[in-house]
C-alpha cells in the first residue's frame, strides 16, 4: 500500500476529509459552492505541481521528453517525494501523451480560471463595496449642497424679514415723531 500511494496519502486524506465535511453543510447552495471552490482548489494545486515539475526538468515550450526525462520524473516523484506508483504513473502519462506546449498553456489557462473561480466572488464584493461607497459619498455630497442652498434661502429671507422690520420700525419712529 505504502508503495502505491506514498506520501501522496496524506493528501488523498486531507481531500476525503474536506469533501466529507461538505456533507455537514445545511445549506445546499453553500455546499455546492464549498465543493465547487475545493475542487478548482485541488485543480489548481495539481497544475502548479506540474508547472513545478516542468521547471525542475528545465523545459521550455518547444522540447520533448525523452528517456533521460522520463527516468528522472520517476526518480524524483518515487524515491525523492515518495509520491507512490500511482501519481508516478499518472504524471509519466501526463508527460508522454501531452506535448509541453499545451501542458504550458493549458496550465496557465487552468490556473487562470481556477483563480478566477476561487477569487472573483472577493472582487466582485470588494468593487460593489468601493462603487456603494462612491455613491454614498455623491449622495451626501449633494445633500449637503442641497442643505447649504436652503440654508442661503433661508438667510436671505431672514435677511429680508429683518431689513422689513427695520424699516417698519423706522416708520413707526417717524410716525410716533
Amino acid at each position: 500500500m505504502e508503495n502505491y500511494l506514498g506520501k501522496s496519502i496524506y493528501g488523498i486524506i486531507v481531500i476525503f476529509v474536506l469533501f466529507l465535511s461538505a456533507k455537514f453543510v445545511k445549506n445546499e447552495k453553500t455546499k455546492k459552492l464549498f465543493i465547487i471552490r475545493l475542487s478548482f482548489f485541488l485543480l489548481l494545486c495539481t497544475t502548479i505541481f506540474l508547472l513545478y515539475l516542468i521547471y525542475i526538468f528545465k523545459l521550455d515550450i518547444n522540447s520533448q521528453m525523452n528517456n533521460e526525462n522520463f527516468k528522472t520524473l520517476v526518480d524524483l516523484l518515487f524515491y525523492r517525494y515518495n509520491l507512490g506508483l500511482i501519481v508516478t504513473y499518472l504524471f509519466y502519462l501526463i508527460f508522454k501523451y501531452c506535448s509541453i506546449k499545451s501542458l504550458y498553456y493549458g496550465s496557465f489557462i487552468v490556473i487562470f480560471i481556477s483563480f478566477s473561480v476561487l477569487c472573483l466572488r472577493e472582487i466582485i464584493m470588494y468593487i460593489r463595496k468601493k462603487i456603494a461607497i462612491y455613491k454614498e459619498k455623491k449622495r451626501l455630497q449633494k445633500e449637503k449642497e442641497l442643505l447649504l442652498g436652503e440654508e442661503m434661502a433661508i438667510q436671505k429671507i431672514l435677511e429680508e424679514n429683518e431689513q422689513i422690520e427695520k424699516k417698519e420700525e423706522e416708520k413707526l419712529d417717524d410716525t410716533s415723531l
